[in-house]
C-alpha cells in the first residue's frame, strides 16, 4: 500500500521530535551507575571520597551516579539502584556486610555488572564463583584506603571498564606502621622525630601508647582518638598513638628500645584486629610487661547502648572480649561509640564518638595503675576482701581454697617482705585467725545485739548514714533510683546497721587492720535479708551497706588496690547490662577505678571471665588441691574381699556361693551401690562384674585431696601423685616420653605457688600479668604452671567437627540408654542445661548433643568458624527428631549468645520439617492450638509455641534456688521452691526474644502467660541433662549444681507430677565421656570423698577451711533432696551420720573439727541433719535422732551459736529441738539463753550490749570510724 508525500513528511517530523523528547532521559539512562557497599567503619570515608570526586571532575556528574550503602542503614537506602548499577565496589572482609547485600549483588551481576572485592576474606573462592572479581589493583587502592585513593579507585575502574576519561592517580602509599601526631594531623614512622616535635610534652611523666586502626588515621576518622589523647594528656601523661599491622611490629618498633626497655608505662588498644596471633602479641606484651588497657568502641550509638539490658551486641563479644582476653588485655571499657549523621542529599554515615564520661573513666584507671608503678609500698593502701556469704561463723572461705587463716597468711607475709605496711609486727596466722572471727565477720540481721558488741567492741569501720548519703548522691541516679526502690532510703535499712545511744545511725564494715593493709568481708548479698525479695524478685541491686562498703575502700580508705581473695564474691554478679558497663550498672558504679585483683581458681575459667568483663578483674589464676587415686574406705575393702570369696565360691559349691551373695547384696545395698547401679532389687549372680568393675573403678578414681594455700604449692607427694595422675590420661606412653612428661608437669606444679604470689605482686606493682589457658589441669596441662591471667578460646568456633562428631555419639547413646530403660519408649523430649564453665572445658559437646538430637548439624566457614546449621536428612539420621528444651545460665548467656542464636536457628529449621514423627514440629504445634485457644492470635501464637530456651532475664544470675533450699524455715512444701524457679527462669531467648516476658513484650497477654509457656515447655520431658567436665568440682561441693539441674528436675516434677530421668553427661575422664544416672555420679563421689577416711582426714587436716568444706557437703546435699528427692534416700544421710557422728572410722572426727577452730561447722552440719528430720525426709531411729540433738545442743555450749540462718533464724527448728530434748533441762536452757542473748534490745529500741564506745557522741572519733592513717591518707589526698 504506499502512503502519500504528505504523510510521510509528517512522519518524519514526529520521529524527529520524539526523538527530541526522549533525549534528555536517554542521557539519563546512560549514566553509569556505580554502588559502594561499605562497612560503618568505611562509611564516611567512601562519602567524602565521592564528594571529593565529583569536585576533581566536574564533568562527571552527568554522567556517572554514584550511592554509598552503610552496613548499618543498607535497606534504608534505594536497593534498586544497587541492583541495576554498572559498577559496585562490595567490602568482603567482614562477612555480615557482605553477606547482607549479596542478593541484591547478584542481581546486579545477573545484569551484567562489574562487582569488585574490597577487602580479603576466607570466602574468596565462593565469592569468584558468584562472580566477584577480586582485582589486584582495585584491592591496592583499598589497602592504602586514604580518601584520595578512595576517589582514584572509583576513576580507574570507571576508565578501564566503561571508558569515562577522567585523570586519576596511581595508588598513594602510606607508612604500614606510624605514630599519629594530632599536632597538624601528621604520621610519623620514626620515635625520636615524633617526640622531638611532640606539643605537649611533660618532662618526667609517664608516656602512655595507644593502639589505633590504620585506616582511621588515613581517612581522617580519629576524632573519637583526638579526644582519648586530649583528656589523658589534661591527667598529665605524654600521648603516643600508634597503628601498624601485625600489631607486633608497631610495639617493638615503638613500645621498646634498642636495649628491650619499655618505651611506655601503659598501653590501651582501641583496635580490636592486630593482624598478629594471640600467642605473638602474648610474647610481646610479656616483653613490654605494662598494662593493656582494652578500650571499647561500640557498635550501636551511646544512646542505645545506655538503655540497652544486654550491653555489647552478639556479635562483637567475641570480637572486643573474647580475642583481647587471649593476649592479656585488662579492664574492658566502652569509651566510644557509632553515631549516625544524616549528610546532604539524605546520605546516613556512622562515626566513632568518644563517650565523655566513659574517656574521663579509662583516665581515671589509667592514674590508678600509674600510682601503683609510682608509690613506694610502704604507702599503698591495698584491701584483702575475702567471703562470708551467707553470715555464719563456719562461712568464711573461697572454692577449694584455704582462705582462712593460709592464704590470707602468705599474702600478707609476701607483702611484708615486698615492704607493705602492716604495722608494727606483722601478723601470724594465728593472729589473723583470731583477728577475723573475733572481729572480721558478717552477721545477720537476725542477731542484732551480735552486731552491737562489733560495733561497740570489735573496732570496725563505722560508717555514718549521714556520710553515707553524700557518697551515695554522687552515684548515677537511674543506679539510686534502682536502689532506692528495692530498698528504700538509707536510714530504714536493715543490713549491718546500728545505733549509738544518741541515735546516730552506721554501716558496720567489719575490718581488722595491720597498717596500711585492710581485711575485710564482702558484704553479703542481701536475699537472705528479706524473704519476700528471696521468692519473688529476679534482680536485686546491692543494699546501702553493700555500697557502703565499696565506697569507704574508695572514698575513706583511698585503696590503692582492692584483691578478691578466691572463687568467688558476688560483686561481679551484681546487677545490670550483661556486658560493656556503665554507671547505671551496680558493677561498674562500685568498682569504677579500683583496681581489682582476683586469686582465681584454674579449673573457673567460665567465671572467672565474669570478674574480668563485669568486675573489671585482673586473674591471678590459683592450683586446684592435688590429686590422687582415692582407695577404698573400710566398707568397701570388705565388700571388694566378699566378692572375691564369691567368685572363689561359685567354682566349688552353689550353696556357698549363694549365701556369699546375699551377703554381698546386703552389704551393697547398705552402701547404697545397688542405686548408684540402678539394681532395683537384690543383687543377681549376673550383677557381680558390674559391682566388681564398680567398686574397682571407685578406688581408682582419681581424687582432690585436701585444698590449695594461695602461693603454696602441694607437698612433694602430692605433686607427685598429680603429676601422674595427668600422665596417666596421656594414653600409651613411651617410658622415656612419659618420665619426659612427669618432669616437666612436675617442674610446673612445683613452680605454681612461687609463680602465684610474683602475678600478684606484679599487679599490685602496676605490671602486666602473662596471660595462658586455664582449665582442669587433668583435662588440659597447659594451664600449668599457674600465676597467669587466664582466658577461654574463640567461641565462634564451637562445637568443632571433632566434638561435633564426639557430641552425636554421645546423643545417640542418650537415646539407647533411655529406650533400654522405659521399654523401647523414645525420649520425645529432653531438656538440657546449659553452662558457661562446662562450655570452656568441653568445648561443645553438650551444644552437639542438642544439634543431633534435633537432627541438625554446624556448617563451618574457611576459618574453621561456625556459620549456620544445616539439616540431617531424616533417612540420614534413621530415628525420629527430638523436641529439646534449653534452660542456660545467665552467665552463659553472657558468654555464649552465638551459641544460643545457633541453637535457636536449629529449633526454627527443625520446627519446618514436616515429618510425621518430628516430635519438636508436633509439640511445637500442639502448643500453638492451645494457645489460640486461648485467645493468641495465630502468627503470635506460632512464635511463642516456638520458644525452646528459657533463663533469667540480661543482668540476673542464678536459678536462685540456694537462698530458699537453705531458709528451709520460710517453706513448708516443694512447691513454692518450685515457683522460685518458675519465676526465674520463665524469660524467652530465641524465636525473636532475648530475655523478656512474653506478657512484657505483648500487653494482650495476660500476667502469669510466661510461667505457664515454661511449664508447658518443659511438660513430657522424659529426662533433663546436664554435664560435669572437671574432675574437681561434682554434685555435692557447690551449691549451682542442684540449682540447676535439681531445680530443672523439680520443676518438670511440679508439672507432670513425677520426677523425669536425671542424667548427668560425665565428660571428666580420658575418654569420650558417658552418660550416668545422678544416683551413679552422686554416689561415686560420695564414696570416692566424704566417706572415704583417706580423703576426710587431708580435708580436716586444713584447718577451718577444711570443717567449712565438710559442712557444705551437707548442705548440698540437703539441696538435692529438696529437688530431686529421689536420688538422696535415707541412708545417704544415715551413713552421713554413721561417719562424721558416730565416727565409724575412728578418725576422731569431733576433736579435728575442734583443733580446727571451726566446732561452728560441725554445729551448721548437725542443724541441717536436725532440719531433714524435722521436714520428714529422713526417719532416723529414736536412738540416732536423740544423738543429733545432744551433740547440737553441746556444741552450742561448747562453742556459742554460729548464727547462720538456720542455726539462729529458724523458730521451726528451735521448736523441734526443744520438743525432743528431754534428759537433759541443762543444755536445753543454755541453748535457748543464747538465742534470746543474740536478739536483745533494751527499751529504747537500741540493740542492748555494754561496750567502752556506749557513749560515742562523735562520729568521727578515730577507734570508731578513721583511723590515724586514714585521717591522714584523707588529708593528703
Amino acid at each position: 500500500m504506499m502512503m502519500s508525500t504528505c504523510v510521510k513528511k509528517k512522519m518524519k517530523h514526529c520521529f524527529i521530535y520524539v526523538i527530541l523528547l526522549l533525549l534528555p532521559l536517554l542521557a539519563l539512562r546512560a549514566q553509569v551507575k556505580v554502588s559502594l557497599v561499605l562497612s560503618d567503619n568505611y562509611t564516611k570515608a567512601g562519602h567524602e571520597a565521592v564528594q571529593r570526586l565529583y569536585a576533581s571532575a566536574p564533568g562527571l556528574r552527568g554522567k556517572c551516579e554514584i550511592k554509598v550503602y552503610a552496613h548499618t542503614d543498607f535497606y534504608s537506602n534505594d536497593i534498586a539502584f544497587l541492583e541495576a548499577s554498572d559498577l559496585v565496589f562490595a567490602y568482603v572482609h567482614v562477612t555480615p556486610v557482605f553477606e547482607q547485600a549479596k542478593p541484591h549483588l547478584l542481581k546486579a551481576i545477573s545484569r551484567g555488572a562489574s562487582v569488585y572485592a574490597l577487602g580479603a576474606t576466607p570466602a574468596e573462592e565462593a565469592y569468584r564463583e558468584a562472580g566477584v572479581i577480586f582485582n589486584a589493583g582495585v584491592l591496592q587502592y583499598f589497602d592504602q584506603a586514604s580518601i584520595e585513593n578512595f576517589k582514584n579507585m572509583i576513576l580507574f575502574r570507571l576508565d578501564v571498564d566503561k571508558g569515562l576519561k577522567f585523570p586519576y592517580g596511581d595508588v598513594i602509599r602510606y607508612p604500614e606502621a606510624g605514630i599519629y601526631s594530632l599536632n597538624g594531623d601528621t604520621v610519623y614512622t620514626d620515635l625520636q622525630a615524633f617526640r622531638a616535635s611532640y606539643a605537649n610534652y611533660r618532662p618526667g611523666k609517664p608516656w602512655i601508647g595507644i593502639y589505633t586502626f590504620r585506616y582511621e588515621i588515613l581517612t581522617g576518622q580519629h576524632d573519637y582518638l583526638d579526644a582519648h589523647i586530649q583528656a589523658l594528656e589534661r591527667a598529665g601523661f605524654n600521648v603516643m598513638p600508634f597503628f601498624g599491622i601485625p600489631m607486633q611490629v608497631s610495639l617493638k618498633r615503638y613500645c621498646l628500645d634498642s636495649l628491650g626497655r619499655a618505651t611506655v608505662s601503659f598501653l590501651v588498644t582501641t583496635s580490636s584486629l592486630p593482624g598478629a596471633s594471640p600467642e605473638t602479641l602474648r610474647g610481646m606484651f610479656a616483653r613490654i610487661g605494662v598494662p593493656v588497657i582494652n578500650a571499647i568502641s561500640l557498635d550501636q550509638s551511646a544512646q542505645e547502648w545506655e538503655q540497652s539490658l544486654t550491653g555489647l551486641s552478639v556479635f562483637s563479644r567475641t570480637l572486643h572480649l573474647g580475642r583481647p582476653e587471649l593476649t592479656g588485655q585488662v579492664q574492658p571499657m566502652v569509651t566510644s561509640s557509632q553515631e549516625t549523621t544524616v549528610l546532604p542529599g539524605s546520605v546516613r554515615i556512622t562515626e566513632k564518638r568518644a563517650i565523655p564520661g566513659r574517656v574521663q573513666r579509662l583516665v581515671d584507671r589509667v592514674l590508678a595503675w600509674h600510682r601503683l608503678q609510682q608509690e613506694a609500698n610502704r604507702e599503698k593502701h591495698i584491701a584483702l576482701i575475702y567471703y562470708v556469704n551467707p553470715p555464719g561463723k563456719e562461712n568464711i572461705g573461697a572454692s577449694y581454697l584455704n582462705v582462712l587463716p593460709a592464704t590470707m597468711y602468705n599474702i600478707l607475709a609476701r607483702m611484708e617482705q615486698e615492704g607493705y605496711d602492716l604495722g608494727s609486727i606483722a601478723p601470724d596466722s594465728n593472729r589473723i585467725f583470731d583477728d577475723i572471727m573475733n572481729r572480721g565477720r558478717n552477721i545477720g540481721h537476725w542477731a542484732p545485739a551480735e552486731i552491737s558488741r562489733l560495733a561497740e567492741n570489735g573496732l570496725p569501720v563505722l560508717v555514718p548514714v549521714s556520710e553515707y548519703k553524700t557518697w551515695f548522691a554522687t552515684l548515677s541516679p537511674r543506679f539510686q533510683q534502682q536502689v532506692l526502690d528495692k530498698w528504700g532510703p538509707p536510714d530504714s535499712s536493715r543490713i549491718m546497721t546500728w545505733h549509738d545511744h544518741n541515735g546516730n545511725g552506721y554501716f558496720v564494715l567489719p575490718a581488722v587492720r595491720y597498717g596500711k593493709i585492710l581485711l575485710t568481708p564482702q558484704p553479703p548479698r542481701g536475699w537472705d535479708a528479706d524473704a519476700e525479695k528471696m521468692y519473688h524478685d529476679v534482680t536485686l541491686p546491692p543494699h546501702h551497706q553493700y555500697i557502703a562498703f565499696y565506697l569507704y575502700l574508695r572514698r575513706r580508705f583511698r585503696a590503692d588496690a582492692v584483691i578478691h581473695v578466691g572463687t568467688h564474691g558476688t560483686h561481679e554478679w551484681l546487677n545490670g547490662k550483661e556486658t560493656g558497663l556503665n554507671d547505671d550498672d551496680a558493677p561498674e558504679a562500685l568498682i569504677a577505678d579500683l583496681v581489682n585483683i582476683y586469686p582465681y581458681i584454674v579449673d573457673d575459667v567460665g567465671e572467672g571471665l565474669q570478674a574480668k568483663r563485669r568486675g573489671m578483674a585482673v586473674v591471678v589464676d590459683h592450683l586446684t588441691p592435688p590429686f590422687d587415686k582415692a582407695g577404698l574406705n573400710p566398707e568397701l575393702k570388705e565388700l571388694a574381699g566378699l566378692v572375691n570369696d564369691y567368685m572363689a565360691a561359685a567354682d566349688k559349691s552353689e550353696m556357698l556361693a549363694s549365701a556369699k551373695l546375699k551377703g554381698i547384696s546386703r552389704l551393697a545395698n547398705r552402701l547404697g551401690l545397688l542405686k548408684d547401679l540402678g539394681i532395683k532389687d537384690s543383687l543377681a549372680a549376673e550383677h557381680i562384674q558390674r559391682l566388681e568393675h564398680y567398686v574397682q573403678e571407685i578406688g581408682e578414681r582419681q581424687t582432690p585431696f585436701g585444698l590449695h594455700t594461695f602461693g603454696a604449692s602441694p607437698s612433694p607427694e602430692r605433686v607427685a601423685s598429680t603429676a601422674a595422675a595427668i600422665a596417666d590420661r596421656q594414653g600409651k606412653l613411651a617410658p622415656a616420653a612419659r618420665d619426659s612428661l612427669l618432669r616437666d608437669i612436675t617442674e610446673k606444679i612445683a613452680a605454681s605457688g612461687r609463680s602465684e604470689l610474683d602475678a600478684l605482686i606484679a599487679v599490685l606493682n602496676g605490671r602486666y600479668v602473662p596471660a595462658a589457658q586455664g582449665n582442669d589441669p587433668l583435662r588440659n596441662p597447659a594451664s600449668l604452671p599457674t600465676g597467669k591471667n587466664f582466658y577461654a578460646f574463640d567461641p565462634s568456633k564451637i562445637p568443632s567437627e571433632a566434638v561435633f562428631a564426639a557430641g552425636s555419639q554421645l546423643a545417640e547413646e542418650m537415646i539407647r540408654q533411655h529406650r533400654d530403660r522405659h521399654k523401647g519408649q523414645f525420649p520425645d523430649k529432653i531438656t538440657f542445661n546449659l553452662w558457661s564453665v562446662e562450655t570452656i572445658r568441653h568445648e561443645g559437646v553438650m551444644e552437639a548433643q542438642i544439634l543431633q538430637l534435633m537432627g541438625v548439624k554446624p556448617v563451618y566457614d574457611g576459618y574453621g568458624r561456625v556459620s549456620g546449621v544445616a539439616l540431617i536428612p531424616r533417612d540420614s539420621l534413621q530415628r525420629p527428631r527430638v523436641d529439646v528444651v534449653m534452660i542456660p545460665s545467665g552467665l552463659y548467656r553472657d558468654m555464649f549468645p552465638n551459641l544460643m542464636e545457633l541453637l535457636d536457628q536449629a529449633v526454627s529449621l527443625v520446627k519446618q520439617q514436616e515429618e510425621p514423627d518430628n516430635y519438636l514440629r508436633q509439640h511445637a504445634l500442639s502448643m500453638q492450638q492451645q494457645l489460640m485457644q486461648q485467645g493468641v492470635q495465630q502468627d503470635v501464637a506460632a512464635r511463642l509455641a516456638g520458644v525452646r530456651m528459657f533463663s533469667v532475664p540480661s543482668g540476673a544470675y542464678g536459678a536462685g534456688l540456694e537462698n530458699v533450699v537453705q531458709a528451709s524455715g520460710t517453706w513448708d512444701k516443694e512447691a513454692q521452691v518450685a515457683d522460685v524457679y518458675f519465676n526465674r527462669m520463665s524469660h524467652l531467648y530465641g524465636q525473636g526474644f532475648w530475655g523478656d516476658k512474653a506478657e512484657t513484650k505483648n500487653k494482650t497477654l495476660p500476667a502469669g502467660f510466661s510461667t505457664q509457656l515454661l511449664k508447658g515447655a518443659l511438660s513430657g520431658t522424659r529426662a533433663v541433662v546436664h554435664s560435669r567436665s572437671s574432675n574437681l568440682y561434682g554434685a555435692l561441693d557447690n551449691d549451682d549444681f542442684f540449682q540447676y539441674l535439681g531445680g530443672t528436675a523439680m520443676a518438670v516434677r511440679a508439672v507432670d507430677g513425677s520426677t523425669p530421668d536425671v542424667v548427668v553427661t560425665n565428660l571428666s575422664g580420658a575418654g569420650a565421656g558417658e552418660q550416668e544416672s545422678l544416683d551413679k555420679y552422686m554416689g561415686r563421689e560420695m564414696k570416692t570423698r566424704y566417706l572415704n577416711p583417706a580423703w576426710i582426714n587431708e580435708m580436716l587436716d586444713e584447718g577451718y577451711a577444711g570443717a567449712r568444706m565438710i559442712n557444705n557437703v551437707v548442705s548440698n546435699l540437703w539441696g538435692w533432696q529438696v529437688t530431686v528427692p529421689g536420688a538422696v534416700e535415707e541412708n545417704k544421710w544415715q551413713q552421713l551420720f554413721d561417719t562424721y557422728v558416730n565416727d565409724q572410722f575412728q578418725l576422731d572426727i569431733k576433736e579435728k573439727f575442734r583443733k580446727s577452730g571451726n566446732m561452728h561447722a560441725y554445729q551448721v552440719a548437725l542443724s541441717r541433719m536436725l532440719e531433714v528430720v524435722r521436714k520428714d525426709y529422713w526417719h532416723p531411729v529414736a536412738a540416732t535422732r536423740n544423738k543429733l540433738v545432744k551433740e547440737y545442743l553441746q556444741t552450742v555450749q561448747e562453742t556459742g551459736l554460729s548464727c547462720n540462718e538456720n542455726v539462729c533464724d529458724n523458730p521451726a527448728l528451735r521448736g523441734f529441738i526443744e520438743d525432743n530434748t528431754k534428759d537433759d533441762p541443762q543444755l536445753l536452757e543454755s541453748y535457748k539463753q543464747q538465742l534470746a542473748d543474740i536478739k536483745s534490745t533494751d527499751n529504747n529500741g537500741q540493740q542492748k550490749t555494754p561496750g567502752r564506745n556506749k557513749d560515742l557522741k562523735d562520729k568521727n572519733v578515730p577507734d570508731a570510724t578513721l583511723t590515724p592513717y586514714e585521717e591522714g591518707r584523707k588529708k593528703n589526698r
